[in-house]
């Protein structure tokens, strides 16, 4: 006896795209995402390692706090900035000079 597969109906087109109220967080996380770690950290060509790692001790600080506010979008925000402080601290400080 052959086992049975389920069947799969044609694709159907999704649902439409619905555009996002002003100030949502899902279109404010999404702008943040979109941008690279160096962007958010704003992190130039050319900065030298004590440049940036102030930059990033600084940025650490202030979205540290922020992670454990009662805030939703704050908190969001934090977790894509600390993301990108890490991202930026392997690429630029933790490799070898």
């Amino acid at each position: 006896m052959q086992p049975e597969f389920p069947v799969v109906p044609a694709a159907s087109p999704g649902p439409e795209a619905v555009p996002l109220p002003a100030g949502s967080l899902l279109l404010e996380v999404t702008a943040l995402l979109a941008r690279s770690p160096e962007e958010l950290c704003e992190i130039e060509p050319g900065m030298g390692r004590e440049e940036i790692h102030a930059i990033l001790a600084k940025l650490f600080r202030r979205h540290n706090r922020a992670a454990s506010s009662l805030d939703e979008q704050l908190r969001a925000e934090a977790e894509i900035m600390l993301q990108a402080i890490v991202d930026i601290r392997h690429r630029y400080l933790d490799a070898k000079p």
